[in-house]
């Protein structure tokens, strides 16, 4: 979940539950002002070491990327990752060697991931590494040749995102 909570109610009923879903803290009503005060600066004290655990992008990038497999980790240089292509909740990953990986991670989850490097959503399907792309052929919204020589198609939407990436507009 990408939020926090604090659980106020008037039964205790709920602690253990609350608990386990890492609540930042449980208040029994009538709350109390200093325990109230003091549950706010859980939160800021949380939220300020997320903030120092987060890096910019381009400032420190991650070079790999971790994928799990049945016999452990596999660990890909991002500057070989090719492209992705979302399978729902599924990703496949393909990389510079022809070798090719499915994640259990959705696209956007992966498209976060690789934020500071040179990788472009060009369709709703597609996370391209513009480092690889060869060419690109006008049709409808267009289609991208990349260095494995796979052909992906460019949603409508996100033609002019991609020409201006590729500094051609």
């Amino acid at each position: 979940i990408s939020f926090e909570v604090v659980i106020t109610t008037m039964h205790d009923s709920f602690m253990l539950e609350a608990i386990k879903h890492s609540a930042i803290d449980y208040l029994m009503k009538p709350v109390k002002r200093k325990e109230l005060s003091l549950a706010l600066d859980r939160f800021k004290n949380k939220m300020k070491k997320l903030e120092e655990m987060k890096v910019s992008p381009g400032s420190q990038k991650k070079n790999r990327l971790v994928i799990p497999s049945h016999n452990g980790l596999v660990l890909i240089e991002i500057k070989d990752l090719v492209r992705l292509e979302s399978e729902g909740s599924y990703t496949n990953v393909f990389t510079a060697n022809d070798n090719s990986y499915l994640m259990s991670k959705n696209l956007g989850y992966l498209e976060n991931q690789l934020e500071g490097h040179n990788f472009l959503r060009v369709h709703h399907r597609h996370l391209v590494n513009m480092d690889h792309v060869k060419s690109y052929t006008r049709e409808e919204g267009g289609k991208v040749i990349l260095s494995d020589n796979s052909v992906v198609e460019v949603s409508r939407r996100k033609k002019d995102q991609f020409l201006q990436k590729l500094e051609l507009q």
